[in-house]
């Protein structure tokens, strides 16, 4: 059937073209419907972290309204601005104990809170006193800093400050708050321990899948929380990623999408990492879901299209062969050509014989005249 010339590899080489149009077309179809997947997927991962920014900004709001209610308490500005408390002023230590319970309750017992006073040398908490050297040991800073620095620490002047130290393997943040706020030089200093299982709750709890990985950096990169896999929390940590956001990041020979978010209030980094495979896993089933319909879609147009190519092929190739055999001509070019051909011996034969029958009407008439 198929001949050297013949319009078949015409046709059929358009109508592979429209196939092949279609096959692409479905598979641009199906990478932009993934493409949108994934971006939807990682909008909703950045609204999540930023919930998480929101929560842990809310809890520095707290820290610093629990500082200021304290700060301003007239019971501890009493206190700390008598130069040597005695007698009755000791009877007001109870009260200020009550004072950092009851705050510490508001806040739902997140916060470990000391009250250093200067004047006594003591650290209140709500059910202890501790002497310096006591408080000092307490918070388990002997790894981190020395016992000069942290005395220096407390009898400088701060405002909300946040201070992050190593201690035991693990970070431990603390804010602190000068006592009083206003006027003159502090005599004390409010010590607010935070809860890094607090923080880490915060964090999983708006985790955007189970395969993230979400981790809080301090300003100057240590670990302070992390939530997911610790392998990609330690890389994270000893990667260079503070700047790094809304972008793709290799680390341990793997492809990472990074989104980090900045807590204005520390200066902290919340960084959400996602596995690009994940991700991908996630958007498969748009591919899986397409093939068999794209596949369906061409078996259906690839028998129209042949049934197309036979009711078209048909009457021509049976009007080619009868006119080529009737004028004799011999099989050469394609089914059009052919027919053209035909034709034209057709009429050139119509014109032979009305040639010829004009000779003869005139041989008629000559005659008959």
């Amino acid at each position: 059937m198929f001949k050297r010339k013949s319009v078949l590899y015409t046709w059929c080489l358009s109508y592979g073209l429209l196939l092949l149009m279609m096959v692409v077309m479905c598979i641009m179809l199906g990478r932009n419907a993934r493409n949108q997947l994934i971006s939807e997927y990682k909008s909703i991962t950045q609204t999540l972290q930023k919930q998480s920014n929101n929560a842990i900004n809310d809890y520095f709001d707290e820290l610093e309204r629990c500082a200021y209610e304290i700060s301003n308490d007239y019971l501890v500005n009493d206190f700390v601005s008598t130069p040597d408390p005695s007698g009755s002023k000791y009877y007001n230590l109870q009260p200020i104990q009550q004072s950092l319970s009851v705050y510490a309750l508001q806040s739902g017992g997140e916060v470990s809170r000391y009250l250093y006073m200067d004047n006594i040398g003591r650290a209140l908490s709500s059910d202890a006193i501790f002497r310096l050297h006591e408080f000092y040991a307490s918070l388990g800073l002997e790894a981190a800093m020395s016992a000069g620095d942290f005395t220096t620490l407390l009898q400088d002047y701060h405002y909300n400050e946040l201070y992050v130290f190593e201690t035991g393997g693990k970070s431990e943040a603390l804010m602190l708050t000068s006592v009083p706020l206003v006027g003159g030089t502090p005599k004390g200093t409010l010590v607010q321990v935070m809860n890094p299982e607090t923080i880490a709750g915060m964090i999983q709890s708006n985790s955007a899948v189970e395969d993230s990985t979400t981790v809080l950096l301090d300003s100057d990169g240590s670990l302070l929380s992390a939530t997911g896999d610790a392998a990609v929390a330690e890389l994270l940590e000893n990667a260079d990623v503070s700047s790094a956001e809304d972008s793709e990041i290799t680390l341990g020979g793997q492809l990472y999408w990074i989104q980090r978010e900045r807590l204005p209030k520390a200066g902290w980094h919340l960084i959400t990492v996602v596995p690009m495979s994940s991700i991908g896993a996630k958007s498969d089933w748009i591919i899986r879901r397409a093939l068999p319909v794209m596949l369906a879609m061409v078996c259906m147009t690839a028998v129209l299209c042949l049934c197309f190519l036979y009711i078209q092929y048909k009457p021509l190739n049976r009007l080619r062969k009868e006119l080529a055999g009737t004028a004799g001509h011999a099989l050469s070019g394609n089914e059009y050509d052919q027919l053209l051909a035909a034709f034209t011996d057709a009429k050139s034969s119509r014109d032979q014989i009305q040639m010829l029958w004009e000779n003869q009407r005139n041989e008629l008439r000559q005659e008959f005249v």
